[in-house]
C-alpha cells in the first residue's frame, strides 16, 4: 500500500481516532461495457498506530 507523506502525518495526528480499511481480492468482471466489481475481503485496523518500522521510503527530494 502506498501512503503519501500527508496521509501519514494526518493519521499520526489523529491517532487513536483513525482507522485503516483495506479491501483486497476484489473480482473485476470486464466482459460487459462497464466493469463490475464484486467480492473482496475487508480488513480494518482501528485505531491504526503507524510504526516507523513499517514505513519504507520510496522517493526522496533533493534541494540545493
Amino acid at each position: 500500500m502506498i501512503l503519501t507523506r500527508n496521509e501519514v502525518d494526518l493519521h499520526r495526528r489523529e491517532h487513536p481516532h483513525n482507522a485503516l480499511f483495506v479491501v483486497h481480492r476484489i473480482d473485476l468482471d470486464r466482459s460487459g461495457p462497464v466493469p463490475v466489481a464484486s467480492g473482496g475481503i475487508e480488513v480494518e485496523i482501528r485505531p491504526w498506530p503507524i510504526d516507523d518500522a513499517d514505513l519504507t521510503p520510496l522517493a526522496y527530494q533533493y534541494r540545493r
